[in-house]
């Protein structure tokens, strides 16, 4: 927009939870979140003219209600996603496909690799799923290797390792 006016007003809101979940978003959807404040915040600052607003909306509040309520063992419902930092095709199916894994499955990188229908991208997928801008919403850790094993969150395999626990899920 010109004049320098940001063009969308967004939030921030912490968890308070342990571990900490931050996350980002308007009134109607989430744009990005993190397990560390100022890497929400430098993903954030990527987004030209924003302007990050103090008090959380009452949608974000509602939100992190319900992530609190994860952190307790309950599934988080459908949270409207923007998708403005989901920069390719590639990622946007990915993170699609990931998105319907419901709460206590597990899937592997080679399946979502068979979904795409591009068998040998195992990688690729999961180098997509570690730029999630939005995990727990769109639920990365849930994607395992192969073997089961619990690689690859950019939170940390300790941190993917709790939230597959929380879901009742103990791989190691």
């Amino acid at each position: 927009m010109s004049g320098g006016r940001p063009f969308h007003s967004i939030s921030m809101y912490s968890t308070g939870t342990t571990p900490d979940f931050h996350f980002a978003g308007d009134e109607r959807s989430v744009i990005a979140a993190s397990f560390d404040k100022d890497s929400l915040l430098r993903t954030l600052l990527q987004l030209p003219e924003i302007d990050i607003l103090s008090t959380p909306t009452n949608f974000l509040i509602n939100t992190g209600n319900m992530i609190s309520n994860f952190f307790a063992g309950k599934p988080i419902p459908r949270v409207p996603i923007n998708p403005i930092l989901i920069k390719t095709d590639f990622m946007r199916r990915v993170l699609f496909w990931v998105s319907l894994v419901p709460f206590g499955k597990i899937i592997t990188y080679g399946d979502i690799a068979v979904w795409l229908r591009q068998a040998g991208a195992s990688r690729a997928v999961g180098r997509a799923l570690h730029r999630n801008p939005t995990p727990l919403f769109i639920p990365c850790h849930r994607v395992v290797g192969k073997s089961g094993s619990l690689i690859g969150f950019a939170a940390g395999v300790q941190t993917k390792k709790l939230l597959l626990n929380i879901e009742g899920n103990s791989l190691e």
